[in-house]
């Protein structure tokens, strides 16, 4: 079966249209596609990099308590070591005070046994002899005094016998009471002694684990900030591949639009979306509004607009007469009853932190050395140079972003 010229032209024009709405549309899917994907990757890696930023905290705190522990636990080691030392002195004094006490203890029980072993013969030699009487006494004296001096010479020997051997069981006693309690101190101190290097080698032991943690926690640190080293640059590379591709998509979005111009006959084309140069009203400045977020965070951004083209003064806050890019920031949220710290670098650190997908008009938007504030659709108003003052920047990726900061309910 032929079929006409009539016929085939028809199906190969239809044939043509559709091949070139189907390059369209998978022309639209392949451009929008990297932007999205890149997008997805930088989430990725932003939400790896809090992660591991937050792991980096934990982990810092952590050292830090077992760093304290290990201070604590070796300051109450060296207390206990000089414990151990004076204990130890008291001990060998101890000891010696001992020996000494024992030998007074030996001395008396041999003075003792020396003086009750000579009572002891005296009274065998007056019993081997027999009892004198006084008759003996008598007949045996020259005289009666002899004889009385004769009897109470064995009455004062006695006596002295007794006296020396309760004298000396006296000492005797002294000398065993200062021994026993002498020995009673030392095993006291010996106990105690055992007992702190007990304590002296579980505290070692202890202050070795927290310092094996400490170092443990060393690795783990290094580990983490070399992640985050890592993260951080996929960040970065991230971020500046979707400026380019922004840049690019803002350039194809123009060009389309003047191609579609040029077909529709007019000739003309307005890129206020794309180039930030919408009409201007009667006080010459561009009339431009913010988009998307809260009505706060617009309002903001709004009351932010009014102000550009006016001059920037480094260290100024008049938002007519001149501003630097912190004291911008602070004087637009001061109109709103919202007080924020004077520098960038303060302010990097004030009010709510925000992640990049979640950036609203009105937040603060950080550079190296330079705040901003973002009006939504990926542009930002800032107190730019002295050369350029107050502007609006069409891609806040400009240059990396440091943070985003919400100063606000």
């Amino acid at each position: 079966m032929k079929w006409g010229k009539g016929r085939f032209a028809e199906t190969a024009v239809r044939s043509v249209i559709l091949l070139l709405l189907f390059q369209m549309v998978f022309a639209g899917v392949i451009y929008a596609t990297p932007i999205t994907q890149t997008e997805k990757e930088k989430k990725k890696s932003q939400d790896r990099l809090d992660s591991v930023n937050q792991e980096i905290d934990t982990i810092q705190k952590n050292k830090d308590f077992a760093t304290q522990q290990v201070s604590e636990l070796e300051d109450k080691l060296t207390a206990l070591l000089v414990t151990i030392q004076v204990l130890e002195e008291e001990l060998e004094e101890k000891k010696v005070s001992l020996r000494a006490a024992e030998k007074a203890y030996d001395r008396a029980a041999s003075d003792e046994r020396d003086q009750y072993d000579a009572m002891k013969k005296r009274i065998r030699y007056v019993y081997e002899k027999g009892e004198p009487d006084y008759l003996d006494i008598l007949l045996k004296s020259n005289s009666l005094s002899d004889a009385l001096c004769e009897n109470e010479y064995f009455r004062q020997l006695y006596e002295y016998d007794q006296n020396m051997i309760l004298r000396y069981k006296e000492v005797r006693y002294h000398a065993e009471e200062l021994k026993n309690r002498l020995e009673e101190e030392k095993a006291e101190m010996e106990v105690m002694e055992q007992e702190y290097l007990a304590e002296k080698k579980e505290l070692q032991q202890t202050v070795s684990a927290k310092k094996a943690e400490i170092s443990d926690f060393n690795e783990k640190l290094d580990k983490a900030k070399t992640d985050a080293a890592l993260y951080a640059e996929d960040v970065r590379k991230q971020t500046e591949k979707l400026r380019i591709m922004r840049v690019e998509e803002r350039e194809r979005l123009k060009q389309q639009a003047r191609n579609n111009g040029n077909r529709s006959g007019n000739g003309t084309f307005s890129g206020s979306q794309f180039n930030n140069s919408p009409a201007k009203g009667n006080t010459g400045k561009q009339i431009v509004k913010s988009t998307g977020g809260t009505a706060e965070g617009r309002a903001i951004a709004d009351f932010a607009l009014q102000f550009v083209g006016n001059p920037y003064v480094w260290g100024g806050t008049s938002l007519t007469n001149g501003a630097d890019c912190s004291g911008f920031a602070q004087s637009v949220y001061k109109h709103f009853g919202i007080s924020i710290p004077r520098t960038s670098a303060e302010q990097s650190q004030y009010g709510q932190k925000v992640a990049f997908d979640d950036l609203q008009p009105g937040d603060l938007v950080f550079y190296a050395g330079h705040v901003a504030i973002s009006i939504g659709d990926g542009r930002i108003v800032h107190a730019s140079s002295a050369k350029e003052g107050i502007k609006i920047s069409d891609d806040v990726t400009y240059r990396t972003i440091l943070g985003i900061r919400r100063p606000r309910g």
